[in-house]
C-alpha cells in the first residue's frame, strides 16, 4: 500500500477524500529554532545535532554501500494522475500493475525496460485497490470502485496474457482494501473497507463469493473500516483496525468472519501492519500513539507505546508511518509519513523507539554554520515523505518516496541512514513496489510518469 482517501495501506496515501486531513500544501507549520540533521541525497555528509546522541552515526553514515542506485527508467512518460494502484510480479518475470485511474494494465519487463499497456480499455477511477498472485499464475485485482474483479493470466508462453473481468457485479465504492491468499483453501479474501462482507475469489474455479458481516457499527461511518489484511502465524487473516473499533479475524478452515477487540472507534489509528516472526500482526502508527499488536491464536490485543516520538513540523501527532518492514534481525521498521525518525519495534522485548537521525524529504533552504551545524525550515515536503519498503538483499532496508526526493535506506545493524537517487519531484509519485527475481524493487506509477528503479547493493553492509 499509496491515502487519505482510503488508499493508504501496507500498503496509499493518507485519507484526503473525505476531509480527515488539511490539505497538504498547509501542513507543514512553523517551527521556531528547530535544529535537525539533514541526509542529502547520494552522500554522506557529517552534520552535528544538538543534544542528540545519533550524531555520532550520522557522521560514519559513509560506512553504509554506497553502490545501490534508484533511477526512473527511460520509458515514454506515463500521463495521468492516481494511475496504477499496486502491482505484482508474473509467472512470466513482468511486472503488471493494477488500474486505478488508468484505463489498461501496464506491464513492464525489468530484463530490458519495455513498457506496454495490455487488456481491454477500462474507465472509471479508482477501479482496483492491489493485485494478489495465486499460484495458478493469475494476478487478482481488488475492487474499490469497479463491479468485478479483475483478473490478469500473463503468458505462460503458449498463449497470449489474457485481461478480464470475472464474477457477479458488485456496486459501491470504496469497497475492498487489498487481499490475502489463503494456501489452505487456495482462496483470496479482501479485506472490507467500505463493504459489509468479506469478497472470496477461489483461484482454481475463479468463482467469486461473499462471506461474513454485516459489520454494524464497526466505525463512525461504515466506511474506512479495515486497511489490508495479513496472513497470521495461525493461518487466520487479520484485518488491521483504521476506524474499527475492532480488530477482523478471517478464519479459511471454518469460514468463520469475526472481530476482537475493544478499541476506540474512528481516529485513523493504524495504518497496515506486519507479521512479527513470533506470528503477531503488529499494527503501524498512524494517529494512534503505541503500536498495536494482535495475537490472532488468542484472539487479543495489546499495545505498545512509543517511547519517544519527534516530529518538529505539527504538534498534534498525526500521520506518523505509513506501513512498515520485518528487517533480518527480526525486529520491525515503521516508515516515515510526517514523523521524522524511523521507528524500530522489538517484538521480543514489547519496545517501540526511533532510531538514527531526524530525516527530511527535500533539499529545503538551509543554513550550515562553521562547526557543521544545519538549521532548516519545515516545508510541505516534511509530510508523507515515505510508504511502503522492503528488505534489499545486501540486507539493508529501502522506502519508497511519495513526497520525498529520494529513497531512504536503512542499515538494521548500524542504524546508519542515508538517501539515494533522485531529486524525484513531485507527490505522490509511486504506489508501492514488486520486487523481480533479481531482487530489484520497481516502484509502480502512481502520478509519477514513470517507473522506479531500486537495485540494492550484491552484498550485507
Amino acid at each position: 500500500m499509496s491515502l487519505p482517501h482510503p488508499l493508504a495501506h501496507n500498503h496509499s496515501r493518507k485519507p484526503t477524500a473525505y476531509n480527515c486531513k488539511p490539505t497538504r500544501k498547509h501542513c507543514a507549520l512553523p517551527v521556531s529554532g528547530s535544529q535537525l540533521a539533514y541526509l542529502r541525497p547520494g552522500k554522506a555528509k557529517r552534520m552535528v545535532i544538538p543534544n542528540d546522541s545519533d550524531a555520532e552515526k550520522l557522521g560514519s553514515q559513509a560506512a553504509v554501500a554506497s553502490t545501490s542506485d534508484a533511477l526512473m527508467l527511460p520509458h515514454e512518460p506515463l500521463m495521468g494522475q492516481d494511475k496504477w494502484l499496486g502491482g505484482a510480479l508474473g509467472r512470466d518475470g513482468c511486472i503488471y500493475g493494477v488500474p486505478g485511474h488508468a484505463k489498461h494494465v501496464v506491464r513492464l519487463n525489468p530484463k530490458n525496460g519495455e513498457v506496454t499497456l495490455v487488456g481491454p480499455h477500462f474507465d472509471g477511477k479508482y477501479k482496483w485497490l492491489r493485485g494478489d498472485s495465486a499460484p495458478t499464475g493469475t494476478i487478482y485485482g481488488i475492487p474499490c470502485h469497479a463491479d468485478r474483479v479483475l483478473a490478469i493470466t500473463p503468458s505462460d508462453g503458449k498463449s497470449e496474457t489474457l485481461v478480464e473481468t470475472i464474477g457477479d457485479a458488485l456496486p459501491g465504492k470504496w469497497k475492498w482494501h487489498g487481499g490475502v491468499y489463503s494456501p489452505h483453501d487456495k482462496c483470496v479474501y479482501a479485506i472490507p473497507q467500505a463493504s459489509d462482507t468479506v469478497l472470496k475469489i477461489d483461484t482454481v474455479t475463479n468463482e467469486v463469493s461473499t462471506i461474513g458481516g454485516p459489520f454494524e457499527g464497526v466505525s463512525p461511518t461504515g466506511r474506512h473500516k479495515w486497511y489490508g489484511g495479513l496472513l497470521a502465524g495461525d493461518g487466520s487473516i487479520i484485518g488491521v483496525p483504521t476506524c474499527a473499533n475492532s480488530v477482523l479475524r478471517i478464519d479459511p478452515v471454518s469460514q468463520e468472519v469475526s472481530t476482537f477487540g475493544e478499541l476506540d472507534c474512528g481516529g485513523w489509528k493504524w495504518h497496515g501492519g506486519v507479521v512479527g516472526p513470533d506470528g503477531c500482526v503488529y499494527g503501524i502508527p498512524f494517529n494512534s500513539d503505541a503500536v498495536l499488536k494482535i495475537d490472532a491464536r488468542e484472539r487479543v490485543v495489546d499495545y505498545i507505546p512509543i517511547a519517544s516520538y519527534t516530529c518538529n513540523h505539527r504538534e498534534d501527532g498525526k500521520y506518523k508511518y505509513l506501513g512498515g518492514v520485518v528487517g533480518p534481525d527480526d525486529r520491525i521498521y515503521a516508515i516515515p509519513c510526517d514523523a521524522e525518525r524511523v521507528l524500530r519495534i522489538d517484538p521480543s522485548k514489547n519496545e517501540a523507539v526511533e532510531i538514527g537521525p531526524a530525516i527530511r524529504g527535500a533539499q529545503n533552504p538551509a543554513s550550515v554554520s562553521d562547526n557543521g551545524l544545519v538549521t532548516l525550515n519545515p516545508g510541505p515536503l516534511d509530510c508523507n515523505k515515505w510508504q511502503n519498503g522492503f528488505v534489499g538483499k545486501d540486507g539493508n532496508l529501502y522506502f519508497i518516496p511519495l513526497k520525498a526526493e529520494s529513497v531512504l535506506r536503512v542499515n538494521p545493524w548500524t542504524e546508519e541512514m542515508d538517501l539515494i537517487g533522485g531529486p524525484f519531484p513531485g507527490f505522490e509519485k509511486w504506489e508501492g513496489g514488486v520486487m523481480d527475481r533479481d531482487g530489484n524493487m520497481f516502484c509502480i506509477p502512481l502520478n509519477a510518469k514513470r517507473f522506479l528503479r531500486i537495485t540494492p547493493t550484491t552484498a550485507a553492509s
